[in-house]
């Protein structure tokens, strides 16, 4: 088509019809950017539920573990983590520990538990009801019991695998 007949089809000067046209695949572009953005960002945390075990691998020597409680008030986070088969804690399934830690409202906080069972906070050892243990390959079992709030998220950063524990008939593999 030649610039006179596709000014002519739009009734506008040419050089209008490609500066609108210009600008349109520049907004295009920079909403696909923040798309792909916003997409890898999501994929690359790891939503722990409540509710759901989970058996989890993780590299290096700490599973690194963010409680983002921003948007919510103060309360318990109860997190339950593999131990012995005769172990039982309230809120937890049996054969796990249970970690009980104080989330205070508008707050992130970051934990991490090492391969030793150890769960730290600002560098300072928690404690735990029962002893985590690690699964004979490295790997841990982790659920969360209790929240916060609502609005409260846990997400695991540095983990490299998780297996859906609940259905071992049907195995999930998330990366």
């Amino acid at each position: 088509m030649s610039n006179e007949l596709i000014a002519e089809t739009f009734g506008l000067p040419l050089p209008l019809i490609l500066s609108t046209l210009h600008t349109v695949i520049l907004h295009l572009s920079a909403g696909l950017l923040i798309l792909c953005v916003v997409v890898c960002d999501v994929h690359g945390k790891v939503t722990l539920t409540k509710g759901r075990t989970e058996t989890v691998s993780f590299e290096g020597g700490k599973l690194t573990i963010v409680v983002d409680n921003t948007l919510g008030r103060g309360d318990d986070l109860k997190i339950c983590f593999g131990s012995s088969p005769g172990v039982a804690h309230p809120l937890c399934p049996a054969g796990y520990a249970r970690l009980s830690v104080e989330v205070n409202g508008h707050e992130e906080m970051r934990l991490t538990v090492n391969r030793q069972g150890q769960v730290f906070k600002a560098g300072a050892v928690l404690s735990t009801l029962g002893t985590i243990k690690l699964n004979n390959e490295g790997t841990l079992n982790i659920t969360v019991a209790k929240l916060p709030d609502a609005k409260t998220t846990v997400t695991r950063p540095n983990a490299a695998t998780t297996v859906q524990a609940r259905n071992k008939a049907h195995v999930q593999v998330l990366r």
